[in-house]
């Protein structure tokens, strides 16, 4: 046919920034469930767990909060394989650091988090300052409560406020 192709990325980009209302509840329940999800999983660890063992719960609890599991990448201690694995295991003081991905009614949430089953090192807890730092640096009121990793699930909501008022301002 007689036709020009060009390239429609970023007004299809524009289009999809622009969220309604609705969507944008849509993406805090997602975000929500998602977290829930993985804060029971991390807050009923144990030492010895496999990596595999950490993936499959969080695909148990997102199914439980009818959450589609889309991935879990798993790695503990200092290791960066991320496949989940039954030789892998969390061990006392040692990292555990989880990527997953969970979808709602074709809403996408993404979560990151790390803990420690024990006590944190010198490292880790400098690790976790320089990321409330960051925080505090892009976002207009950090308050991000004084605890450690697993009472930050409110954190998406706080971003996508920040998306309303950027919108209130247009």
């Amino acid at each position: 046919p007689r036709a020009t192709f060009v390239d429609a990325v970023p007004v299809l980009d524009a289009l999809r920034a622009v969220k309604s209302p609705a969507e944008i509840e849509l993406m805090r329940r997602a975000a929500v469930l998602n977290a829930e999800s993985l804060a029971v999983v991390l807050e009923g660890g144990r030492e010895g767990d496999s990596t595999a063992k950490v993936a499959r719960a969080v695909e148990r609890e997102m199914r439980l909060r009818d959450l589609h599991h889309l991935y879990a990448l798993v790695c503990a201690g200092p290791s960066w394989f991320r496949a989940p694995s039954e030789r892998q295991r969390w061990q006392r003081d040692g990292v555990l650091h989880v990527d997953t991905a969970g979808m709602l009614e074709g809403s996408i949430a993404e979560l990151c988090r790390t803990a420690v089953l024990g006590t944190p090192s010198d490292l880790a807890d400098r690790m976790l300052a320089g990321c409330r730092a960051l925080e505090a640096a892009v976002l207009p009121s950090p308050e991000i409560p004084p605890s450690l990793l697993l009472d930050v699930p409110a954190a998406p909501g706080d971003v996508l406020e920040v998306r309303e008022d950027l919108e209130k301002r247009a």
